[in-house]
């Protein structure tokens, strides 16, 4: 039972570690000519390395840091191993479609449509809808199946 309960362990502790290591993040390229890597979010911390452009490096949190740091691993070619840091968000461009949510609470009705409209027209790829209006009214629109369609 001990063996069990000791491999249970070291599993867990692996997989924790393994986070960095895995290049399962999203992508972020160098985009100014040499940017450093900062041992913390701040321009006086300690300088880990810096790279050249054109660098591809793995967001570690997708939100930022202090509102302009980017927390991120990548593999040094210096040293050969799994780096992470922070770098400036200005310096880099993302190498994946970044995700806007909009929520909106107590609007009249007008209102309302206007902004499923609104959502219709920047044709999302994902929606979610717990009543099905935006869904209705999609249809109502492709299909002219309402005359209340023309009025708004």
């Amino acid at each position: 039972m001990a063996v069990l309960r000791n491999i249970f362990f070291i599993i867990i502790f692996f997989s924790f570690l393994s986070g960095p290591l895995l290049p399962s993040g999203k992508k972020i390229r160098v985009i100014a000519e040499k940017a450093n890597i900062y041992f913390e979010a701040d321009k006086n911390s300690p300088i880990v390395e810096t790279v050249e452009k054109g660098t591809i490096l793995t967001l570690q949190e997708t939100g930022k840091v202090k509102k302009i740091w980017l927390h991120v691993y990548f593999a040094s070619e210096e040293s050969g191993m799994t780096i992470s840091g922070y770098i400036l968000d200005s310096l880099v461009e993302r190498l994946f479609v970044v995700t806007k949510i909009v929520t909106i609470k107590g609007e009249d009705e007008e209102t309302y449509y206007k902004h499923i409209n609104t959502a219709l027209n920047n044709k999302p790829q994902l929606t979610v809808d717990d009543g099905a209006d935006l869904v209705w009214w999609y249809l109502c629109l492709q299909y002219r199946l309402l005359d209340v369609v023309d009025a708004v």
